[in-house]
């Protein structure tokens, strides 16, 4: 099902350790879909709020720290949520981004 949506074409940033104190990062082409998700404030209904999301299969999924380039901009990954199936592997994930 993941593969079926993912159509966009984005550039995720794994971390790769540090030279020179700078953080360096490999670059890995992927397909996702970008999402933007409103919801109402529970305090406030007449407010909004908006998180942005990137769904992305498998096999190349990210780990905390890594990075998403999309249309030149890059986005940095808040939490990572890993989507699973029936048995249990993990297909894909759901990343908020910053």
């Amino acid at each position: 099902m993941f593969e079926l949506k993912a159509k966009e074409k984005l550039i995720l940033l794994l971390p790769g350790g540090c030279s020179n104190g700078i953080p360096q990062f490999r670059r890995v082409a992927v397909r996702g879909t970008f999402l933007v998700r409103t919801d109402a404030l529970p305090d406030h209904p007449d407010r909004v709020q908006e998180h942005s999301e990137i769904l992305l299969p498998g096999p190349v999924l990210p780990v905390p720290g890594s990075r998403i380039i999309r249309n030149g901009r890059e986005l940095e990954i808040g939490s990572i949520r890993f989507c699973r199936d029936l048995d249990g592997n993990i297909v894909g994930c759901r990343c908020i981004v910053k």
